[in-house]
């Protein structure tokens, strides 16, 4: 059986509230993890925004 390599997996989230964005977090390509987080509503608690990409990365099983 030939093994396969590991496939680079990529994903990008947008949160709305209101339809106005609040929250987005972006898992870009690379030899180790690297994520973009934005907040565009100033008034999201930070530590609720990182505690997101936390869960959205445990539950793409990294």
């Amino acid at each position: 059986m030939i093994p396969v390599p590991p496939v680079p997996f990529v994903y990008h989230f947008d949160f709305v509230r209101e339809d106005k964005p609040v929250l987005s977090v972006e898992r870009k390509w690379g030899v180790r993890d690297r994520y973009v987080i934005r907040v565009q509503d100033p008034s999201l608690d930070r530590v609720l925004a990182l505690c997101m990409a936390v869960g959205l990365d445990a539950l793409q099983s990294r």
